[in-house]
């Protein structure tokens, strides 16, 4: 056990590192900034994950509030039309990487719920996520990896906030999507 916590904190200085590292690069700007930003946001939520693991709750509370802020912070910036991408290459890994940060978003809230959060908690996150979820599986079809558990997210975010209806819909589109998957 002390060997797992050794090596739990080893990761966790690594990461916070490459955390800070990512930071300083998307303040200085430049060609490299918004692939700073995913990636330090991506980074950020790596760090909160292993303080859960680490059992480290009010550590990992701020670490995933500041992640879902960083995640937020690209999809702001790569939906700006002064950032327009003109190059297919590029537009690809953007579109990716907004696909990633919307369901980084959903995943840091239920993170932040934990395994019994409070019906107040519980419903405003469920309200802050259900927006990043709405009509994932046709913008971002070919993330087919991440819509499974986008639409199951946004289930359980319409059944947490009383849209028995809207919970039906989706799930008729989750069986469209793989009516084999465990899931469904």
């Amino acid at each position: 056990k002390l060997r797992r916590s050794k090596n739990a904190a080893g990761a966790i200085s690594k990461y916070d590192e490459a955390a800070r590292t990512y930071e300083e690069a998307v303040k200085a700007g430049g060609p490299k900034k918004e692939q700073a930003m995913i990636k330090g946001a991506r980074t950020g939520l790596t760090v909160a994950q292993l303080l859960i693991d680490a059992k480290q709750t009010t550590k990992a509370q701020g670490r995933l509030t500041k992640a879902k802020q960083a995640f937020k912070q690209y999809l702001a910036y790569s939906e700006d039309p002064k950032n327009k991408l003109t190059d297919p290459r590029y537009i690809t890994t953007r579109e990716a990487a907004r696909a990633e940060a919307r369901y980084s978003v959903a995943l840091t809230n239920r993170l932040l719920m934990g395994k019994t959060p409070d019906a107040a908690t519980a419903k405003r996150l469920w309200t802050e996520t259900l927006p990043y979820l709405e009509g994932f599986e046709q913008k971002y079809a070919a993330q087919s990896g991440l819509c499974m558990s986008v639409v199951s997210d946004r289930i359980r975010a319409r059944i947490a906030l009383g849209d028995v209806a809207g919970a039906e819909r989706d799930y008729q589109i989750l069986r469209g999507i793989d009516a084999q998957d465990p899931k469904t």
